[in-house]
């Protein structure tokens, strides 16, 4: 399994978890789980500018 996979793996049980703040600040997965966070955001941008133009 490649690295990059690895840390995303790792990324998604975290945010599965209750303790999601304290665990990212220990383990430095901040910057991974920002970028999944962005990346949903976009989809939802995207997804209702799609909706507004039909």
């Amino acid at each position: 399994m490649h690295q990059k996979q690895k840390l995303i793996d790792a990324g998604l049980k975290l945010m599965a978890t209750a303790k999601m703040p304290d665990a990212l600040r220990l383990s430095g997965l901040r910057h991974l789980c920002n970028i999944l966070n962005l990346r949903a955001f976009v989809g939802r941008i995207r997804r209702s500018r799609s909706i507004r133009h039909e």
